[in-house]
């Protein structure tokens, strides 16, 4: 009868070690889907500021074309007054 009592509890605690390693499990495949979830999460943000930055990126492109037409109108602009400037100093000795 000894030996079917120490059976029995070789059992018991073969059931309580099952029950405590199938509870781990359980936490453990939670753990893992929150952290699925974070990833994402953090993939996501990522892929948004990578958008961000490409945007940036086109912004100063365009900035930089912008200063250089700037740039080249003014110098028109300055060639155009000097011209009309000539223009003006003949008609006056027109007169």
């Amino acid at each position: 009868m000894e030996s079917f009592d120490r059976l029995e509890e070789k059992v018991k605690k073969a059931v309580d070690v099952v029950k405590r390693l199938r509870k781990e499990n359980a936490d453990l495949h939670h753990r893992i889907e929150e952290s699925r979830k974070h990833v994402a999460d953090v993939e996501k943000r990522l892929h948004a500021f990578e958008r961000q930055q490409g945007a940036s990126a086109d912004l100063h492109r365009q900035l930089d074309g912008l200063e250089k037409e700037l740039k080249s109108l003014r110098s028109e602009r300055a060639e155009v007054k000097e011209r009309v400037a000539k223009l003006v100093e003949v008609l006056d000795n027109l007169e």
